[in-house]
Order: structure tokens, then C-alpha cells, then sequence
């Protein structure tokens, strides 16, 4: 029942749909979704934009518009059935970029969950021009969660005359979209209202995101710093300016709703950023900022959110967009867009081929430290998502979270189990605990 109602509510659909604050991707349709249960192969399409009747081949690869790549956690891959009053078998994850074929995401489902990615490279944001929409939910259809990538936005104010240098909105000029700086508080309502939360109720505040605001603020610092360095590089003094960093900003928020007469849903953002003046014959003040994230959990009534909240909770403690995502990121927005380009039009599996491995051409050991640097920095601040967390070692030495109810967690290869030491299953490893505390 509330997995067909699902399917019509904003948890699923609107979130495709329009996932920033303004009108900064060029058409809503730009969103590609790709399938892949079981992992295939993946194909950019198989219908070319204007030859579903004629002309269509079997070797076209074209993307469809309604594609979507989707992960099932699936027992018959070697998960151990165990007893739910013990234990959780979660399983490691990866979805790949619908556009370009890039690991994008990865986290840890609960065996037989299903995770979908949706992919626009056509978004006017000069620092992210690629969003990546992330869903997760379980078999019946009864709990969702959303993930949303890194968006940025960009805000003059001329001082001098008292009023902005622009209207909000996308300005291709710039290749950014305009926006004033939002609190956390003011983000999260209108990334909410843009997605077609409209009948909601909020129903708590929930203050849990300590880590997450000394990560923004960490974060905030070096986008000042780097801006400020750029600015003496750039000589600014010759020309008979002078400029300054004037404000840091770093806020948090997670507030939990009704929706839709009984859903239940938790949303969290953050948004940080800096301000910087430069004054000379005018002076105006330039507002930079980033919203890393934005999460919404949801479920058809409250009972069901509390029951798998802390699954939800571990599954976006443990979640990451990838280093290649945020490598891609990195580059000249204009020229990712003109490669993008090409791959709407491509017919042929070598063509897809030959533009995705010019796009990665440069990614190697140095760029990828960097990237995954820029994803672990992004990944900090969604710690603190469970108020209590317990951190173990895995296998290959990464970190993997659960919440602190969990007694242990143990692994089999890219199988992790949560739950009474009793209950781990035959063959697990169990894992030793680490330090979180050593990190903050």
C-alpha cells in the first residue's frame, strides 16, 4: 500500500525534480537514472533522441532521460539469514554516475534494500555542475532516504550603492547561481518547499551536529583562506584595492515532520561559506557558499521512522559521494559541459567509451589523494547523524559506523553484520572498535 503511495510522494519524485534552492539547472528533464539489478555492464541508453521509431539500433547508446542505476543488497550473493531481534546484515555498495561512468556513491545497505542514482552534469553552478540524486529504500517500499550532493551559490553586494549586482537566479555569464547566504535553518525550509513538501508539519528540532558544525566551520576556513591567497596572487593592491575576508559562516540543522497526513520524515542541511570586500573606486562584498548535503529520511508513519532509524542512521553514517565524483567536480566547468555534451549525442558504445576515459585522463594517484580528501572533508560533516556512534575497523582498514545500541559489528568480505555478539553468523569476522575521538 505505502509503497505505491510512495511513489507519488516527494520522497521519490520531487527530489528528482529540483534539488537547489533556485533555478540553477537549465531544464528539470536533465536528470538521467540509470538500472542495474543485478550489476551489468552499464550502457549510457539504448534509444537515441529522436529515433524511437525509425532508425533505432540495438548498438545505440544514447541516454534515456528515465534511466536510473539501481543497487539491490541481494541475500543470494552470500548473506547469512539472521535472527532481525539480534542483528542487521548490511551490505558494501557502489552506484555509478548515469552520465559518466565514474563510481559516484557508495554506502552499506541492509541485505534486499534497493539504492538508485540520478545524474545531472547540466547544473549552472560553477563549483558542483554535477548533482547527484541518491535513494535509498527497503523491499516494501514503507522507508526512504534521499541524499542530495554538494550545491554552491554565490552572492555580490555592491556596498557602495546599497543593493545587490545581480538578480538571484542562474547567470551563465558567470557559469554560478546567485543566491544570499541562508542559515541552516532557512536552507533546509526551502530546499524543502522547492521539493514539494508544502503540507508539512514540523514536530521537533533535532540539536545532535556538534562534529558536523566543527567540520563546516573547518571547511568555511579554508574557503576564506584559499579565496584570500587568490586575491595577492591575483595583485590586487596594484591596482589600488584592497580587499579583506569580513564574515565566516558554518550552521546546522536536522528537524523532523508530518508530511502528507501520517508520513514521517527527518530532513538535515548544513550551509557554510565566507564573505570577502573589495574596496577600491566602489566596494562590494562577494558571499561564496556551499550546502555539502542535503538528507531526508522518511517513512509512512512514525512507528515504522522510529523502528528503522537506526538503520537509516548507519546507512548515511556510512555513506560517501566518491573521490572520481568530486575530481570531475574540480574541472573547468564550461569544459566538463562541452564533453557532457557529446555524450548526449553518442551512438556507440566506443564513442561513450573514448569521452569518459578523456574526462578521467588526468585522474591518477596525486589528483585522486586530493579528491578523496575533498570527499572525506564532505563525509565529516554527516558525522554525528546518530547522536551515539561507535566506530570499527574493517577489513581493508576504512572506518565503518553504527549506531552505539549495536553490541558489535563483524565482517565477511563486503558483508558487515550490527547487532548481539550473540547473533554474529558463521564465517564473520568481528571487528575491533576505533577512536573516534582521536579524529576530533
Amino acid at each position: 500500500m505505502y509503497k505505491k503511495k510512495l511513489a507519488v510522494m516527494a520522497l521519490s519524485v520531487a527530489l528528482a525534480a529540483s534539488t537547489c534552492l533556485a533555478g540553477c539547472s537549465g531544464d528539470d528533464d536533465n536528470y538521467s537514472y540509470e538500472d542495474d539489478t543485478p550489476k551489468k555492464k552499464k550502457k549510457a541508453s539504448t534509444e537515441a533522441p529522436d529515433s524511437t521509431q525509425d532508425g533505432e539500433t540495438e548498438g545505440d547508446v544514447t541516454k534515456k532521460e528515465t534511466d536510473k542505476e539501481t543497487e539491490t543488497a541481494d541475500s543470494k550473493g552470500g548473506a547469512p539469514a539472521v535472527d532481525p531481534a539480534k542483528g542487521q546484515i548490511y551490505v558494501k555498495k557502489t552506484v555509478r554516475d548515469t552520465v559518466v561512468d565514474i563510481p559516484a556513491f557508495m554506502t552499506i545497505i541492509p541485505d534486499g534494500w534497493e539504492m538508485t542514482i540520478m545524474s545531472n552534469w547540466q547544473m549552472i553552478d560553477n563549483t558542483y555542475p554535477g548533482r547527484e540524486l541518491v535513494q535509498i529504500a527497503d523491499p516494501d517500499g514503507t522507508v526512504q532516504i534521499s541524499i542530495v550532493s554538494p550545491q554552491s551559490y554565490l552572492w555580490i553586494y555592491n556596498d557602495s550603492f546599497g543593493m545587490p549586482s545581480q538578480n538571484a537566479g542562474a547567470d551563465l555569464s558567470y557559469y554560478t547561481t546567485f543566491y544570499p547566504y541562508m542559515n541552516a535553518d532557512d536552507a533546509l525550509e526551502a530546499l524543502l518547499d522547492s521539493n514539494g513538501f508544502d503540507t508539512r508539519t514540523m514536530k521537533k528540532e533535532v540539536d545532535d551536529g556538534e562534529q558536523a558544525l566543527r567540520a563546516a566551520d573547518a571547511a568555511a576556513q579554508r574557503l576564506a583562506d584559499i579565496n584570500a591567497d587568490g586575491m595577492r596572487q591575483m595583485g590586487v593592491e596594484s591596482y589600488g584595492k584592497s580587499y579583506s575576508i569580513v564574515g565566516k559562516y558554518a550552521d546546522y540543522s536536522k528537524r523532523q515532520y508530518t508530511y502528507n497526513g501520517g508520513e514521517y520524515l527527518e530532513a538535515s542541511t548544513i550551509t557554510y561559506g565566507f564573505s570577502g570586500r573589495l574596496s577600491g573606486i566602489t566596494t562590494n562584498t562577494t558571499t561564496g557558499w556551499i550546502i555539502p548535503y542535503f538528507i531526508v529520511y522518511g517513512a509512512k508513519d512514525k512507528a515504522t521512522f522510529d523502528k528503522y532509524y537506526d538503520i537509516a542512521g548507519t546507512i548515511i553514517e556510512n555513506s560517501s559521494f566518491s573521490p572520481e565524483f568530486f575530481y570531475l567536480n574540480a574541472g573547468d566547468a564550461s569544459a566538463i559541459l562541452e564533453q557532457i555534451a557529446k555524450i548526449q549525442a553518442i551512438r556507440s558504445q566506443a564513442q561513450l567509451d573514448a569521452v569518459n576515459e578523456s574526462l578521467m585522463s588526468d585522474y591518477s594517484s596525486d589528483t585522486n589523494a586530493d579528491a578523496r580528501s575533498t570527499s572525506e572533508k564532505v563525509m565529516e560533516m554527516w558525522d554525528d547523524y546518530i547522536n551515539d556512534v561507535d566506530a570499527y575497523v574493517s577489513e581493508d582498514g576504512s572506518v565503518v559506523k553504527t549506531s552505539i545500541y549495536n553490541e558489535v559489528m563483524a565482517q565477511d568480505g563486503d558483508y558487515y553484520y550490527a547487532g548481539d555478539k550473540s547473533g554474529i553468523p558463521d564465517g564473520y569476522t568481528q571487528l575491533d572498535k576505533y577512536d573516534i575521538s582521536r579524529d576530533h
